[in-house]
């Protein structure tokens, strides 16, 4: 029983932390990525 609550309570948590982390972690390489190509542009302007 008290198994399954414990399930019950943490596995939402568990569930939303990993979401939370993957968008997180996108929207870190999607940054750091516009921060290169910033500072490294592809075509240099005169």
């Amino acid at each position: 029983m008290a198994v399954a609550i414990g399930t019950i309570w943490f596995l939402p948590g568990i569930v939303v932390r990993r979401i939370a982390e993957k968008k997180y972690m996108d929207a870190k390489a999607k940054k750091q990525t516009k921060d290169i190509e910033r500072l490294y542009p592809k075509k240099i302007e005169d």
